[in-house]
C-alpha cells in the first residue's frame, strides 16, 4: 500500500510534536515514561532554588524539583516546593527535606534526610523542611567579628593619626631629624670601632696565635690526663659511696637525741630545777657575793687611804676562812672569807686586781703611761678591760725592758697589779726603791725574765704578803693571829 505524501508529513509532524513535548518535559525534570510520585515541602525562602534542581538522598539523585509556588498559610507567605521522585524508594515518615548548596557557585538542591520510622510517606505527602546555612550566610557570620574589629582598628588608627598630627609639629620634626642624625653618628662610630678592632686583631695576631696555641696545649694536656681525671672522679665516687654506707644517719639521730636532751636540761634550768637552775634563778648567791665584793672594795680603799689608821682582826678558825674585820677611824668593815685557806691569797689578789686594773679577768697587759701630747705630763691608763688601744704589751716584755720604759717615763704602773717604780724626788731619775724593783729582788729574778702572767701573780702575792702597808693582811694569812 502506497502512503500518500500528506500522510507522511502528518506522521512526521506528530512525532515532532511528541518529541518536542518530551523534550520540554525532560528539561523541566519530568520523565513521561518513568514511574513517579510527588512529595511536597514548605520553606520560608529557597535562595535561588529552581525547577529541575536535584533531589538527593545521601548524595544520590532520586528526582528533581518539579514545581515551585508561593502559598499563603495563616497570613504568612511561604514557598511550596513540589518534588518528583523517579526512583522507587520508600521514604520514612518524619524525614526532612533540607535545602542545601550543591556547589561553590551557590546552586541549590534538596537533600532528604531519612528518619528511623517504619512507616512510609505516600504520594502527595508533605515532608518536614529545613534550610542549611548558605555560603553567603556563613561568610557573613565569619566576617561580622572581623568587620567589628576592623571598625575598632580604623577608629584607633584615626585617633593615632590625630595625635601624631598634633605631635609632629615643627619642633617635633626637628627633634626627629636630630635623632636620626645621632643614630647616623652612632653607626659611624661603630664602624670606626670595628675598623680599630680589625687593626688591633691584625697587630696582635702573634699574641692571639700564642694564646690559641696555649689553649690547644691545655686541651692536649687534659686529653692526656683523662685517665688521671677518671681516676680522681672514681676516687670521689668511692668516697661518696663510703659516706653513704657509713653510720652518718645514726650519728645524726644521736645528735638529734643529744639536742633534745640538752633542750630538756635547759628547760629544767629555766624552771629553776636542780642546782644549776637554782643558782641561775635564785639571786641570793649573787646578792651575797655582791655584798662581799662591796665590803672588800671598801676595805682595800680604806687601806690605801689610811695605811696606818686601823687594824685587821681574824674572827675565823686557824685553818682559814671565817670573817675578816678591818677597823679604821671611820668604823669597822666586815669581809666574809668563806672556805679560804691561809696559804691561798687568790680572793684578796683578785680583789686588788679588780681595783687596780679592772674585773674582766684578762687584765695582765694593763698599764699607765705619761701623755705629753698636750704639752704637759699627764698620767693616763690603758686598762685591758676598757678595750685599748695598746701600744705596749707588758706580757711580751722582759723585766729589764719594762724598767727601761719606766726610766723613759713611757710606762708607770704595769700589769694586773699595777706594779710601780720609784723616782728620785730631786733628779727625777728612776731608783731601785720602787715596788717593782723590791719584788724583783725579793724573787731573785733576772732582767731577762719575761713579765708573764705567772710572774705577775708572784708579784701580786709578794705585794700582798710583804708590803708594809698591808701588815695586817700579811699577819692574818701567815697565821700570826690578830693584830
Amino acid at each position: 500500500m502506497k502512503l500518500s505524501k500528506e500522510f507522511k508529513i502528518g506522521i512526521i509532524a506528530v512525532l515532532t510534536i511528541i518529541g518536542f513535548v518530551w523534550g520540554i518535559s525532560f528539561l523541566k525534570g519530568t520523565d513521561l515514561f518513568s514511574r513517579k510520585y510527588y512529595l511536597y515541602a514548605l520553606y520560608p525562602k529557597i535562595d535561588n532554588l529552581t525547577t529541575a534542581n536535584s533531589l538527593l538522598i545521601k548524595g544520590y539523585k532520586v528526582g528533581n524539583i518539579n514545581d515551585i509556588s508561593l502559598v499563603n498559610i495563616d497570613g504568612e507567605v511561604k514557598v511550596l516546593v513540589k518534588f518528583l521522585l523517579k526512583e522507587d524508594i520508600k521514604i520514612p515518615k518524619n524525614s526532612i527535606a533540607r535545602l542545601v548548596s550543591s556547589d561553590l557557585l551557590g546552586s541549590k538542591a534538596v537533600e532528604i534526610i531519612l528518619s528511623d520510622k517504619t512507616e512510609f510517606v505516600e504520594n502527595g505527602d508533605t515532608l518536614i523542611s529545613a534550610t542549611e546555612q548558605g555560603l553567603k550566610e556563613s561568610f557573613n557570620k565569619q566576617l561580622a567579628p572581623l568587620q567589628a574589629k576592623a571598625e575598632i582598628l580604623i577608629g584607633s588608627i584615626d585617633s593615632v593619626m590625630t595625635v601624631a598630627k598634633l605631635m609632629l609639629n615643627a619642633d617635633a620634626r626637628k627633634n626627629i631629624d636630630q635623632s636620626f642624625l645621632s643614630f647616623r653618628n652612632a653607626i659611624l662610630t661603630l664602624e670606626k670601632t670595628a675598623v680599630k678592632l680589625d687593626n688591633l686583631i691584625i697587630s696582635e695576631k702573634p699574641k692571639i696565635s700564642v694564646i690559641l696555641n696555649n689553649l690547644s696545649s691545655i686541651s692536649s694536656n687534659l686529653s692526656k690526663s683523662e685517665s688521671k681525671i677518671n681516676s680522681i672522679l672514681s676516687n670521689v665516687s668511692n668516697i661518696t659511696d663510703s659516706l653513704s654506707k657509713s653510720q652518718l644517719k645514726s650519728a645524726i639521730a644521736n645528735a638529734e637525741k643529744s639536742v633534745k636532751e640538752l633542750n630538756i636540761l635547759l628547760s629544767k634550768i629555766n624552771q629553776g630545777q636542780g642546782t644549776l637552775g637554782k643558782l641561775i634563778k635564785n639571786d641570793s648567791l649573787y646578792i651575797n657575793l655582791n655584798k662581799s665584793a662591796e665590803d672588800l672594795d671598801k676595805f682595800l680603799k680604806d687601806i690605801k687611804a689610811n695605811p696606818n689608821a686601823g687594824s685587821i682582826t681574824n674572827a675565823g678558825s686557824s685553818s682559814g676562812g671565817g670573817t675578816v674585820y678591818y677597823g679604821t677611824n671611820a668604823g669597822t668593815f666586815q669581809v666574809n672569807v668563806v672556805g679560804v685557806q691561809k696559804t691561798d691569797i687568790k680572793p684578796i689578789a683578785d680583789l686588788v686586781a679588780s681595783v687596780e686594773s679592772g674585773t674582766c679577768g684578762d687584765n695582765y697587759d694593763s698599764y699607765n703611761y705619761y701623755d705629753t701630747s698636750s704639752g704637759k705630763k699627764v698620767l693616763k691608763s690603758r686598762l685591758r678591760c676598757s678595750g685599748g688601744p695598746f701600744d705596749i704589751v707588758p706580757t711580751s716584755l722582759t723585766l729589764g725592758q719594762i724598767k727601761d720604759l719606766q726610766s723613759q717615763r713611757k710606762l708607770f704602773a704595769v700589769g694586773k697589779y699595777q706594779i710601780t717604780p720609784a723616782y728620785d724626788n730631786t733628779t727625777g731619775v728612776r731608783t731601785d726603791k720602787g715596788t717593782f724593783d723590791v719584788v724583783q729582788k725579793k724573787l731573785n729574778l733576772p732582767d731577762s725574765q719575761i713579765f708573764s702572767k705567772e710572774i705577775q701573780e708572784e708579784f701580786g702575792r709578794q705585794l700582798i704578803l710583804n708590803s708594809s702597808i698591808r701588815n695586817g693582811l700579811r699577819s692574818w694569812w701567815s697565821g700570826a693571829g690578830e693584830e
